[in-house]
């Protein structure tokens, strides 16, 4: 399982940050996916979206798939309904 993901802000900046690292000391870390109609969203520790996830397409089947104790919700709506979409939570550190 990946640890890190590389996201793209509006700019099309690219960063790899932490992924399910509910310890983690940086806040920016990916706490939720979520699957939208536009793509795979990384969102931070508080539903902030961070970017869109740069993935081959297997990130998703990954997730759900993952040994880790999973949260799944489906048509879940965060940031005041601008990302709507399935959402996975994964506790890495645990």
């Amino acid at each position: 399982m990946r640890t890190t993901l590389r996201i793209t802000d509006q700019n099309k900046n690219a960063e790899d940050v932490p992924i399910f690292a509910s310890k983690h000391p940086d806040s920016n870390a990916i706490y939720v996916v979520v699957k939208t109609s536009d793509g795979l969203i990384a969102l931070d520790r508080d539903y902030n979206p961070r970017g869109f996830i740069v993935d081959s397409g297997t990130l998703w089947d990954e997730l759900e798939n993952h040994p880790a104790n999973l949260v799944k919700e489906f048509a879940r709506s965060f940031d005041d309904g601008r990302v709507t979409g399935d959402a996975i939570w994964l506790d890495l550190d645990s």
